[in-house]
């Protein structure tokens, strides 16, 4: 939720009034996403029906030049919103935060060229064509996205960042500590590499870091979380727990050095995770297992805030005339576990290393994702219209 205060805060520059209008509170959200199967229906109501109702009576108070920034959450919001304000010279920018069908198709809960599929894609399709342009979370998300259902009228590419005046001025890197300290926090749903995560510290674990000198946290929520309980349950070392709200979790990260970050290859055609953001703000070093073509690993890579283990199996998956699966197909999760092993071995004897990569990360989302940078790329954007 950081990130869609983070938003408003950004737009503020560019607009006489901003007006933020949200499905659920956060508190209420992470309440009945954990709670009964009635409490998760009256969610999904709340997002799918209460919502879409709650924009649509925004468009009649909306005015010649206004403008309308929807996100893909839900996921025919955009196109609903420009078909109510289509004729008034009111202004729909359509925020690609997820992308659909392509997330039900790498979680396998649709097939691809299916039904659902063709159904969802149309409403994807819509959303690039019938709004007055696409804002992206990175540049591999905009050239697969357009590749797939069309260019839309005016691209554009903003990062997702962290509203970094939550976060505390100093960073404190102890290069003499004996104990790795990893952490993952946030969603583990069906677009996180779960398998190579399991693997990889099952790896480290039997390298005998693991409880030693290495230590991991993850407090998840999602559709993976339990069976990531599950699978690390009993290892030395290792403590899964439910997910913090935003504020609790920037004071909780404070004891930690690295921050892991997972993508499936499928995934990094979806999204972009915004919890990577905020453990750069927090001054986390970051381990992305994800493909070395994805937004992510190029965020990493170009910060030097941290590390990327390549999980993907294509190199360059839109070269490809098959480029869906290209995108889709991954390494053995053996082989990722391999890689990472090798790292945190490296790491643990060189905590100068960890230290460097923690203070590029605290810098780079300080210098290059500033709220100032991210309202002037916002700015640049809307005067576009």
């Amino acid at each position: 939720m950081d990130y869609f205060r983070f938003l408003c805060v950004s737009l503020e520059p560019s607009a006489a009034q901003v007006i933020q209008v949200a499905a659920v509170s956060e508190d209420d959200y992470r309440r009945d996403a954990r709670g009964s199967a009635g409490k998760r229906i009256r969610l999904r109501l709340r997002m799918y029906v209460g919502y879409p109702l709650q924009l649509v009576l925004s468009t009649c108070r909306a005015r010649s030049g206004d403008v309308f920034i929807v996100t893909s959450n839900t996921f025919f919001a955009p196109m609903l919103v420009a078909l109510f304000v289509r004729w008034r010279g009111v202004r729909v920018v359509h925020l690609l935060y997820d992308l659909f069908p392509d997330a039900l198709e790498v979680s396998g809960s649709a097939r691809t060229d299916g039904p659902l599929s063709r159904v969802l894609g149309l409403v994807t399709w819509a959303n690039q064509h019938f709004t007055d342009g696409t804002v992206y979370l990175g540049d591999f998300l905009r050239d697969y996205a357009e590749r797939r259902w069309g260019r839309t009228r005016r691209p554009g590419v903003v990062p997702i960042a962290t509203d970094v005046r939550l976060y505390d001025d100093g960073l404190s890197c102890d290069a003499a500590s004996t104990v790795l300290a990893m952490h993952y926090g946030g969603q583990l749903g069906l677009m996180h590499d779960v398998a190579s995560l399991v693997e990889s510290l099952r790896a480290v674990s039997i390298a005998g870091l693991l409880g030693y000198r290495v230590q991991f946290e993850g407090l998840v929520s999602g559709a993976r979380a339990a069976a990531l309980e599950k699978a690390v349950g009993g290892m030395d070392g290792v403590k899964v727990g439910a997910t913090l709200s935003s504020d609790a979790w920037r004071r909780h990260v404070e004891h930690f050095q690295l921050g892991i970050v997972t993508l499936s290859p499928g995934g990094a055609t979806v999204c972009l995770p915004s919890k990577t953001y905020a453990m750069m703000a927090a001054g986390l070093a970051v381990v992305a297992i994800c493909p070395a073509w994805s937004d992510l690993a190029r965020l990493v890579e170009e910060s030097g805030a941290g590390w990327v283990i390549d999980n993907a199996a294509c190199p360059r998956p839109l070269d490809e005339v098959e480029y869906l699966p290209a995108c889709r197909s991954g390494r053995p999760a053996a082989e990722v576990a391999n890689d990472f092993q090798a790292l945190i071995a490296r790491l643990v004897d060189n905590p100068a290393e960890v230290s460097k990569c923690r203070s590029n990360a605290w810098h780079a989302v300080r210098e290059r994702f500033s709220p100032a940078h991210i309202s002037e790329a916002w700015a640049r954007y809307l005067r576009s219209l």
